[in-house]
C-alpha cells in the first residue's frame, strides 16, 4: 500500500469571456460536450452545480466505463472561481482524493483559466503525470467547445 502526494497547475487562454467559460462548467448541456479525457466516454453523470452540491460520473474507455468520480463543490464564485473536492475509483477501488481550484480571469477580449490540482494517489493505481495529461486534454476540449 502506498500514498503518492502531488500537485500541478495548468493554464489556458480562451477566446471567450469569463461568463462563457464559467457557464461551460455550470450548465450541464455545455459540460457534457468537453468534460472527459481524450476518446473516453461518460456512461452516466449526475449534475448538482452549487456550493455543497455533489456529482457522480461513471466513465472510461469506450465500452469500459470502470471509473467513478465523486465531486463536491466547496465554493463557487460566479465567473471567477470553482473549488471542488473529488475522489476517483477504478473498478470499485479508491485511486485518488483530490482538491481542485479553477480560477477564471478576464484577459483582453478573452479569458485566462488556471486549474490547480492537489491529490494523493493511492497504491500505484494511477500517476500524477497521467492525471496532468488527462486534465490537459479536458481543458483543450473545453477550448474547442468554446470555439
Amino acid at each position: 500500500m502506498s500514498v503518492e502526494p502531488g500537485s500541478f497547475v495548468l493554464r489556458r487562454r480562451y477566446d471567450a469571456a469569463p461568463e462563457r467559460v464559467f457557464a461551460a462548467w455550470a450548465v450541464p448541456e455545455q459540460r457534457q460536450r468537453w468534460n472527459v479525457h481524450g476518446t473516453w466516454q461518460v456512461a452516466e453523470q449526475t449534475f448538482d452545480f452549487r456550493e455543497g452540491g455533489e456529482e457522480v460520473k461513471r466513465f472510461g474507455p469506450p465500452g469500459e466505463p470502470v471509473h467513478v468520480a465523486r465531486t463536491r463543490y466547496e465554493e463557487i464564485v460566479p465567473d471567477q472561481r470553482i473549488v471542488m473536492t473529488s475522489t476517483t475509483a477504478d473498478r470499485g477501488r479508491l485511486t485518488s482524493v483530490a482538491l481542485l481550484a479553477v480560477e477564471i480571469e478576464a484577459a483582453g477580449p478573452g479569458s485566462r483559466l488556471t486549474l490547480t490540482y492537489q491529490a494523493v494517489l493511492l497504491d500505484g493505481r494511477d500517476s500524477l503525470a497521467n492525471r496532468e495529461a488527462g486534465w490537459g486534454s479536458i481543458l483543450d476540449k473545453l477550448g474547442a467547445a468554446l470555439g
